[in-house]
């Protein structure tokens, strides 16, 4: 009920974006990807690549850097500041090498090929919009299959409570951070857990990534 009408527009707005040749800048990536959170800063990264403003190996280390859950769930949605800590630390420490990177200039088209080359913006906003409904389809098909894989994992019941809090959140990452938060577990180990969910993403999270990462074939081992 969330994340379609949150991660939507953001899409959209992005893939306008990359279409209109605005979707420049390594910052772009960087802010796109801590507002939005999973997977909008691989989508960012990916558009970089596209475009020629980064190379293939700059693209694969924003998307590590500004592929995470965003502030605002962390803050809202988990309520424990270690965890916050734990996950944006180590990212901003990944961004300082982003400060290095040589910066990649486009061929500048003349005025005149660029008006005859740019389509205009109803046929960029259309194709905008048919590319970010196919990623809401999977993105939403992922996170239906892994939600349901991760409360099967609970019905398993010769499972000590510690695996059957670790195995789902592997598996999708709220169904895990909503099991490390109601097992009893000491408020250690629920930041713990929480944080090992979180800057993995889950197998859903993971499988989103890849999916919106398709036109820059970025690795997902990297």
């Amino acid at each position: 009920n969330t994340v379609i009408p949150v991660l939507f527009p953001f899409l959209l707005a992005s893939g306008l974006f990359a279409s209109l040749g605005m979707a420049s800048g390594k910052w772009y990536a960087v802010l796109l990807g801590f507002l939005c959170g999973y997977p909008m800063g691989a989508k960012a990264a990916c558009d970089l690549v596209k475009e020629g403003s980064v190379t293939k190996k700059q693209g694969q280390w924003l998307m590590c850097c500004c592929n995470l859950p965003s502030p605002m769930f962390l803050t809202g949605f988990i309520r424990i500041p270690a965890v916050t800590w734990a996950v944006y630390v180590p990212a901003v420490m990944l961004l300082i090498p982003v400060f290095f990177f040589p910066e990649h200039k486009k061929r500048k088209l003349s005025s005149e090929s660029h008006s005859e080359d740019l389509p205009g913006i109803m046929p960029l906003l259309e194709q905008a919009m048919d590319s970010s409904v196919k990623i809401m389809i999977k993105i939403g098909i992922y996170m239906m299959v892994f939600s349901i894989l991760s409360v099967w994992i609970q019905t398993f019941h010769f499972l000590s409570p510690f695996m059957r809090t670790l195995l789902p959140g592997l598996s999708e990452m709220t169904i895990g951070i909503n099991a490390a938060k109601n097992a009893g577990f000491s408020m250690r180990q629920q930041a713990v857990l929480c944080a090992i969910f979180c800057t993995f993403g889950g197998c859903s999270g993971l499988s989103q990534t890849k999916s919106v990462t398709e036109d820059a074939a970025f690795s997902m081992k990297f």
